[in-house]
């Protein structure tokens, strides 16, 4: 079974990424894979990726997009909109204009070589934001909040209810996406400064690290 989770970008006080993921949801996953995407990167030049962002993805575009990466004659259409299905790969996108690069190595001499996929223009992103509130199927997500520096961890299967100092109370009382209400949105488990993120995401750091960033 696929584990879920959300990755998060918060600029200005507000998300403007909110990315459902549907494998590898767990910390040594996603997490991990966020974090490292964190450490070799110009956080600045990110931020500023982030707040050139385009708004969300109107309902009606979110239809016309699904038709169009559905029609199996049209695969060069499915490739437009790459950044809509890579989980949190989206990252990786935003962060070069539209195109998803990776360290490749030649076959015959072992050299590391840029590779690139996509080039397309980003024209808005899925909001997937009420997911966060909905920890039944949300097991973990990963938010990166630009506007304290922070990279946060949330797990879910959380029944414990929320405070107003936590992240995703406001989204308590919503509507949940699942049918057992029993289960509140996701609660933070680790928080990491970004300029000192740990080497991998092990249940001993994550605990370790909100007491010495949230106290």
């Amino acid at each position: 079974m696929s584990t879920r989770s959300c990755v998060g970008v918060v600029k200005n006080g507000e998300f403007k990424v909110a990315q459902y993921c549907q494998f590898d949801g767990y910390p040594t996953g996603v997490g991990e894979g966020v974090m490292n995407f964190l450490k070799n990167i110009d956080i600045q030049k990110f931020s500023e990726k982030i707040n050139n962002l385009p708004s969300w993805l109107s309902d009606k575009r979110k239809e016309e997009i699904n038709k169009e990466i559905n029609d199996k004659n049209k695969t060069l259409n499915r490739a437009k909109y790459d950044y809509l299905l890579c989980d949190s790969d989206v990252l990786n996108y935003i962060y070069n204009d539209g195109w998803f690069i990776e360290t490749r190595y030649n076959e015959k001499t072992g050299e590391p070589y840029e590779f690139k996929k996509g080039g397309f223009e980003i024209e808005g992103l899925l909001n997937d934001e009420k997911f966060f509130g909905d920890s039944l199927f949300c097991e973990w997500a990963y938010v990166i909040d630009l506007d304290k520096n922070v990279f946060e961890i949330y797990k879910g299967f959380n029944k414990r209810k929320l405070t107003e100092k936590d992240r995703f109370y406001y989204l308590q009382n919503n509507e949940p996406v699942a049918f057992d209400n029993e289960y509140k949105p996701v609660k933070i488990v680790g928080c990491y400064s970004l300029d000192k993120l740990p080497e991998t995401l092990d249940e001993k750091t994550l605990k370790k690290s909100l007491k010495e960033n949230i106290g």
